[in-house]
C-alpha cells in the first residue's frame, strides 16, 4: 500500500509542477542564469559553503527569499565556473540550470516571482 501512496504522491507533485510552469499565478520578472548567479553570490543573506577536493574548490550558495529557495554551485576560488543553479518555490521547481546540459545556456531567460527579484537586486 505504501508503494501505491508514494506513486500517487509523486504523480500529484509532477502535475502540480507542470501546472505552475504553464499557468503562473503571480507577477514575474525575466532573469537569465548569469544575472541570477551574480545576485545570489553578492546577496548579504546568502550562505556560502566551500570544499576543496583534490585541488578543486567547489562552492555552494544557498539563499531563501520568502517562499523561493535558490541554490548555486560554482567552481574555483573566485567562482570562475558556474556549475548549477536551481530555484524552487514552495518545494516546486521553478527552473534549473546545469552547465553540463547542452540544451541550456547562461543567457536563457526564466520567470522569477517579482518579489524575489526585487529582494535579490536590493541585497
Amino acid at each position: 500500500m505504501s508503494h501505491l501512496v508514494d506513486k500517487i504522491t509523486a504523480f500529484s507533485h509532477t502535475i502540480r509542477n507542470e501546472f505552475h510552469k504553464h499557468f503562473p499565478t503571480e507577477k514575474t520578472h525575466k532573469i537569465n542564469i548569469q544575472e541570477l548567479a551574480y545576485y545570489i553570490r553578492k546577496h548579504s543573506d546568502a550562505k556560502k559553503k566551500s570544499n576543496e577536493w583534490l585541488g578543486l574548490v567547489l562552492n555552494e550558495y544557498r539563499l531563501s527569499v520568502g517562499l523561493v529557495d535558490f541554490t548555486l554551485e560554482t567552481k574555483g576560488h573566485k567562482d570562475e565556473k558556474l556549475i548549477k543553479v536551481s530555484t524552487t518555490e514552495k518545494g516546486v521547481d521553478l527552473f534549473s540550470y546545469a552547465s553540463y546540459d547542452d540544451k541550456q545556456a547562461v543567457t536563457d531567460d526564466h520567470a522569477l516571482p517579482q518579489y524575489a527579484y526585487e529582494f535579490l537586486t536590493k541585497g
